[in-house]
């Protein structure tokens, strides 16, 4: 109850704060705090909004700030009637007014809706009813989708658009993907071409025209949308046509560093072997800003061994250039970077039993773990390296099974140096480990 009463005081404040906007100062009250504030900003949304009706009292009645007011205020009443009513379920009325409400949230530039939106906060409070039951939605959202996404107002055709992608149907039906393409042709915000991009790119597969969309959306004038289609594109297009390629273009051409991070690290879902080159002259080039080379690190690294999803095919070539940036001098901070240690997760002994690491390692025989823990070894011991990147590569080669003579063989360059603060940390994770191994 206290969370709908929130809810209702903020959307309520809301028109009183825009009715304030043009109307003259009042002398303030400093005695109106706390749920009275509310209470009065509440009266006088209703007040305001009843007067811009046809009073003749009200010189806001047929303003444009008037009929503002109105709408504001009625959808305070709208949602605190649906709140209100604890007894009955989310129907597919309910939900799509709901839904439409949100015409007044914003959505920020990377295909977010503001989550403190008073009216979004009401749709997902609305969806936690425990009284509502899946059947009773079910089969309505692409529904909804298809009859809101040319809704004016952006954050509804946002929200709209996510409805429009099923896992019990098996993600987007075929006309939807069609309609989909057809409204992404018109529509102008950046976000929503976004939700578009996210909501389609699994289908690529079996639609071609999707993958299309999405290398001709790597040319869009907004970097959060180029940003968004590299992924999209990287993550589902194995088997799309031109996809190396367009993005190839993207890794040389594109003057924005996240879209060339976003392509490079995309690069190595996509697999395509002949993206290497490119991916290995950034990488290996000082004046890449750091965030395309820890990308592009990523990608290569990624390209022959993941975790979750291990790459079908592994590539000879990526564990190469993986070896090569993992031994490329100087070393600084940046160079290699402490995040890219996590992206060796799979290398780990204690993932070698399943299934998927099994088949792996049957397909990539180039993998040799001790010239990877070498590789890795020169990282710990170049002072001049990041002590975090250093730190986090102990605990890395210690799960993939360093052996003791190894490890003691590491902790001799840092002889003397105990009291360096900089080498603090990694000579204590040496010692751990060698304490460990037998």
């Amino acid at each position: 109850m206290r969370t709908k009463t929130t809810l209702f005081c903020a959307l309520a404040a809301s028109a009183a704060l825009l009715l304030a906007s043009g109307c003259k100062k009042e002398k303030k009250d400093p005695g109106a705090t706390g749920s009275a504030a509310g209470t009065a900003a509440a009266g006088s949304a209703a007040g305001t909004a009843g007067a811009a009706k046809g009073s003749g009292d009200n010189p806001l009645a047929n303003t444009k700030l008037g009929k503002q007011i109105k709408g504001i205020a009625d959808k305070v009443k709208n949602l605190k009637d649906t709140l209100d009513n604890k007894a009955e379920p989310l129907t597919p009325e309910k939900y799509e007014a709901l839904i439409v409400a949100l015409e007044s949230c914003t959505l920020k530039p990377n295909g977010q809706i503001d989550w403190k939106c008073p009216a979004y906060k009401a749709l997902r409070d609305a969806k936690r009813n425990r009284k509502t039951l899946l059947k009773n939605l079910l089969g309505t959202n692409a529904k909804i989708g298809a009859k809101l996404m040319k809704h004016k107002g952006a954050a509804v055709r946002w929200y709209s658009i996510g409805l429009m992608s099923s896992a019990f149907a098996g993600g987007v039906k075929d006309d939807n993907i069609k309609a989909l393409l057809e409204h992404a042709k018109t529509e102008k915000e950046g976000p929503v071409l976004i939700k578009i991009a996210n909501t389609v790119a699994s289908n690529q597969k079996k639609n071609p025209e999707v993958g299309d969309w999405l290398i001709a959306l790597l040319k869009h004038s907004d970097e959060h949308v180029r940003v968004a289609a590299a992924y999209q594109l990287t993550a589902w297009g194995q088997e799309t046509k031109g996809a190396g390629k367009a993005l190839a273009a993207v890794l040389k051409k594109d003057e924005s560093d996240k879209v060339k991070a976003a392509a490079c690290k995309g690069a190595g879902k996509l697999q395509d072997e002949s993206l290497i080159p490119t991916m290995a002259k950034l990488a290996k080039n000082k004046k890449t800003p750091p965030t395309v080379y820890s990308a592009c690190f990523a990608g290569a690294v990624m390209m022959w061994t993941r975790w979750i999803f291990p790459p079908k095919k592994p590539s000879r070539k990526a564990y190469g250039l993986t070896l090569a940036l993992l031994k490329a001098k100087p070393r600084d901070k940046d160079h290699p970077p402490w995040t890219i240690v996590s992206y060796f997760r799979a290398l780990q002994k204690k993932d070698q039993d399943s299934d998927k690491q099994k088949t792996w390692r049957a397909a990539a025989k180039f993998y040799k773990p001790q010239q990877m823990m070498t590789a890795i070894g020169q990282v710990i011991t170049d002072p001049n390296a990041g002590w975090m990147v250093r730190s986090y590569f102990v605990d890395q080669i210690g799960k993939m099974g360093a052996t003791k003579a190894m490890l003691m063989k590491l902790r001799k360059k840092y002889k003397g140096k105990e009291k360096d603060y900089n080498h603090g940390h990694v000579i204590k994770k040496l010692d751990d480990w060698i304490n460990k191994s037998s």
